[in-house]
């Protein structure tokens, strides 16, 4: 099994979580749970390059963003930012925004591959990582 490991950067009141091999939805949800019943920041980073979410099902995603939302408000007007660099990790993150969209989250929350435009997105203004470039 997988390991997920947080740190936080206080210079730009950002949570970094790690996800290192294959992760469960429990997993997932424990980290999710213990963050928002803490001090959560507003920014969040969860950074799935050198893991995997290839065991979690789009029911585990759906459960996920449903126990989750219990607790979001604490996070009113802050943004998530998940990177993942494989097509199934990119296509089950996409799902969880969703799910989390439709429960009308009081936080902006997006998905992309690149790490730095994450980064840049979560300390401004950005755009949706999601969503290709009008040019």
């Amino acid at each position: 099994m997988g390991s997920i490991t947080r740190s936080f950067e206080a210079d730009c009141d950002l949570t970094v979580f790690r996800v290192q091999g294959e992760v469960v939805a429990g997993q997932i949800l424990d980290e999710i749970i213990a963050f928002l019943t803490g001090e959560p920041s507003q920014s969040v980073l969860w950074d799935i390059t050198a893991g995997s979410l290839a065991r979690i099902s789009g029911e585990d995603m759906r459960m996920i963003a449903r126990r989750g939302i219990d607790y979001a408000y604490r996070r009113k007007g802050g943004r998530t930012s998940i990177v993942c660099s494989t097509d199934v990790d990119y296509g089950l993150s996409r799902m969880f925004q969703t799910f989390v969209e439709l429960m009308q989250s009081p936080f902006e929350i997006t998905v992309s591959r690149d790490i730095l435009a994450a980064r840049e997105w979560l300390n401004g203004p950005g755009q949706d990582l999601t969503k290709p470039e009008k040019g």
